[in-house]
């Protein structure tokens, strides 16, 4: 069985963003992991991202350093970077959701607090609390605009 990786990291925006401007990145870098094959999740609240990368370790890890070289966000921490046998977005590229609209109320403030402790305010975040968080959005994801883009896509963590 072919090892995945994951990665979930942080980061904070250097100038404001509009909700436009953030779908337009997750397109942007949706059709890009179409090509290689990885998949994942962009959170976004209140200028502070969140992002899980999922597929195959170089893939991932290329990406990751990518945006950490991106100097349109600052701030950069992993939360999570570990081998993987199932993915958790197995259909979305890249899902996106904006938590600053009203009905993510309870949702944007346990990203807050998981941000606050990574960087350093309160207890570290646990990948484990991460990783269940990251449930919980998979579940308020619209259906995704394209089929899975791996066969290996198809297992569900």
């Amino acid at each position: 069985m072919l090892t995945l990786s994951r990665t979930v990291y942080i980061s904070e925006a250097r100038t404001t963003l509009s909700p436009e401007a953030v779908t337009a990145l997750a397109a942007k870098s949706a059709a890009k992991n179409r090509l290689i094959a990885v998949s994942g999740l962009l959170l976004h609240s209140q200028g502070n991202f969140m992002q899980c990368l999922e597929g195959e370790p170089r893939a991932v890890e290329l990406i990751y350093h990518a945006i950490s070289e991106d100097t349109r966000h600052h701030r950069i921490v992993r939360l999570v970077d570990e081998p993987t046998s199932a993915r958790l977005f197995p259909n979305w590229s890249m899902g996106v959701l904006n938590l600053d609209s009203e009905s993510f109320r309870l949702d944007r403030q346990c990203l807050l607090d998981i941000i606050a402790g990574a960087r350093g305010i309160g207890a570290r975040a646990r990948p484990a609390t991460v990783i269940q968080l990251l449930r919980e959005f998979r579940s308020q994801l619209p259906a995704p605009a394209h089929t899975p883009v791996h066969p290996l896509a198809l297992r569900q963590a």
